[in-house]
């Protein structure tokens, strides 16, 4: 759908399902081939290699940790600024009541999310949202910056860069 379409379908008011009982949700375009982090393992890849097992609520299972999550989780979990990554300890951190500790594969986890860079944004804000302020907060400009520049170098090396 074209964005004009999909933005007058939004606020359209009347909408109603067929039923009558609620409004319609617009579901836009998802393009498979966008690269998507698993919020449990950090595998990174395209959408499409995540298998689909619930089409009615769109959830999908990681093909490397087995754990379900739903479609909009993943597509969140895409392109990861400095925004996105203070979200993303934001989600663990209130997903952690329902269990999101005992389906991390903790190693795993733990040397992805310093392979990319993300160890002090992702700490920081969690310690953040613990109140946890006495500890040692990591520089986390700092940190995101040489993960950064590392991953650039890699590329350029590659040849993929440029």
């Amino acid at each position: 759908m074209k964005w004009e379409t999909i933005q007058k379908l939004k606020e359209d008011k009347q909408q109603t399902t067929l039923d009558g009982t609620k409004k319609v949700k617009i579901q836009p375009k998802i393009n498979y081939n966008t690269k998507v982090y698993c919020p449990f393992c950090l595998y990174y890849n395209k959408l499409e290699t995540f298998i689909l097992v619930d089409t009615k609520e769109y959830k999908l299972k990681c093909p490397e940790c087995g754990n379900v999550m739903l479609m909009k989780t993943l597509k969140g979990m895409t392109r990861m600024t400095k925004t996105k990554i203070q979200a993303y300890a934001k989600w663990c951190y209130t997903y952690a009541l329902s269990g999101f500790w005992n389906k991390v594969n903790r190693p795993v986890w733990n040397r992805r999310l310093k392979e990319y860079g993300w160890v002090g944004i992702f700490w920081s804000t969690y310690r953040k949202l613990k109140g946890e302020t006495g500890n040692k907060l990591y520089n986390e400009e700092d940190d995101y910056a040489s993960a950064r520049e590392e991953r650039i170098k890699q590329k350029i090396e590659r040849g993929e860069y440029g």
